[in-house]
């Protein structure tokens, strides 16, 4: 079991939709704990303890973090619906989604696990290392999402309600490609999905599902050398409303073909202006592309290793891992900003919060979670730095 306050591998993270609780989730990806740790934290109390006269860094665990639960090993990403806080499992193959309280956990106990939760639910899923979430619509007591995984181009619309959770559909994305594409163009191809975006979340007579797909080798298993990539759009209602889902239902933007982009870890879909914004891994790259006219709008280069992106009115934020710096770029127009200075190994993911005019990211090799404000002024971390005997290290 892992040490109660030391978080190992953190990575994935989300900011509740009132801005008040943070969540961090800190993995056991050196297989060293049979558990990783979910902490949340209050956002204002960090605000109130960066500015203090005897703020010290990193910050005393004590101070910030709230709850306390343990989770398996590596999960993937976290949702917040009305209802519930809903997470994947890759190590088992399960969803967990454990009702909220003010935004926060519902429970709290170094050594409960959560699915053990009061009112917690889990349901095993029928196919390996599911990643991406999406909640596509969220009402009293009922919540519907959209479940993806790394190993296969299947989708789950997943419902959880107060009583159960459960799969109510279940969809293909292969399907949906070759209503659009040749089938000799996708010969000896899988297909996996690599992020979910939905707009317009619970108005169902604009909001959109957008998934950013990647094709790879029949052959090969890794996920990490793509030969195509497409973003690809459903309405919601007719995912969750039609069967099956025909051609005109779909649209589909060719990135690899139109942009010259293999392979891609992130998007943002800017539904005011109908522009995408893709952050691409072949090559390392940002593309704002015009979804309507199908038309690149502009580029420009990332640094190394960018695995994921942060967007808060025209500022996004990109931490790359192997340089060890977090990149800010304006959105409109498209254009790099500054960077961060070198405070931490790994960094991998960040959040936005306007609400206190701070970034959190995480820094995955130090097990930190460093703070930042609007110009990347270094303000200090919370947690730990990992001790230099752990995997990875």
């Amino acid at each position: 079991m892992p040490e109660e306050k030391v978080m190992h591998f953190p990575l994935t993270m989300a900011l509740s939709p009132d801005k008040q609780t943070l969540l961090v989730a800190g993995s056991a990806a050196d297989g060293k704990y049979d558990f990783g740790r979910l902490v949340s934290l209050k956002t204002s109390t960090i605000k109130k303890v960066l500015e203090s006269n005897n703020a010290k860094d990193p910050i005393d665990w004590s101070s910030v973090v709230e709850t306390n639960v343990l989770i398996p090993q590596d999960v993937g990403e976290i949702s917040y619906s009305d209802n519930f806080i809903i997470m994947a499992s890759r190590q088992n193959n399960r969803i967990i989604a454990m009702p909220t309280t003010g935004g926060g956990l519902s429970c709290s106990g170094t050594e409960t696990k959560a699915e053990d939760c009061p009112a917690a639910k889990s349901l095993e899923l029928s196919y390996d290392d599911p990643f991406a979430l999406a909640v596509i619509e969220s009402a009293a007591n009922k919540d519907t999402l959209l479940v993806s995984y790394l190993s296969s181009d299947h989708i789950d619309v997943v419902t959880v309600d107060g009583n159960a959770i459960a799969i109510t559909k279940g969809f293909n994305a292969f399907d949906w490609l070759k209503t659009k594409l040749s089938a000799e163009s996708l010969k000896n191809r899988r297909l996996i999905t690599r992020k979910i975006a939905v707009t317009f979340k619970n108005d169902l007579t604009r909001s959109k599902a957008y998934f950013l797909l990647e094709e790879h080798p029949l052959k090969s298993q890794t996920v990490t050398r793509a030969k195509a990539l497409h973003l690809l759009a459903i309405s919601v209602r007719d995912l969750v409303g039609r069967d099956p889902i025909g051609d005109t239902m779909v649209e589909l933007w060719n990135l690899s073909d139109q942009f010259s982009i293999a392979g891609g870890q992130d998007f943002f879909i800017d539904e005011v202006n109908n522009h995408a914004i893709v952050l691409a891994r072949v090559p390392e790259a940002l593309f704002k592309i015009d979804l309507t006219k199908k038309e690149l709008i502009d580029t420009t280069v990332v640094c190394t290793g960018a695995l994921s992106m942060a967007t808060a009115k025209n500022s996004l934020v990109v931490p790359c891992f192997t340089d060890n710096r977090i990149g800010q770029y304006t959105m409109s127009p498209l254009r790099f900003n500054q960077a961060s200075a070198q405070v931490g190994r790994g960094p991998s993911y960040c959040v936005i919060d306007e609400t206190h005019g701070l970034i959190y990211c995480t820094y995955y090799k130090d097990g930190t979670l460093v703070l930042f404000d609007n110009k990347f002024n270094y303000l200090g971390s919370v947690f730990p730095k990992a001790p230099k005997y752990r995997t990875g290290s």
